[in-house]
């Protein structure tokens, strides 16, 4: 595993969004998540996130 940047934020750093914390005007925070979840085991989130950092090197 790379050592990575001295600006990268380990997972505990990083924290993201709660779940529960969702805005109201999406589906209830589980049915997101296993969706995302869904889409993170077939690798279509991985290649969704890929294209978009190709696009950003490549406009």
């Amino acid at each position: 595993m790379s050592k990575g940047y001295p600006s990268y934020l380990t997972d505990d750093e990083w924290g993201g969004i709660q779940w529960e914390m969702l805005p109201s005007d999406v589906p209830p925070y589980k049915t997101v998540y296993d969706h995302y979840n869904r889409l993170c085991k077939r690798g279509v989130w991985e290649d969704f996130l890929n294209q978009k950092h190709r696009e950003k090197k490549n406009p």
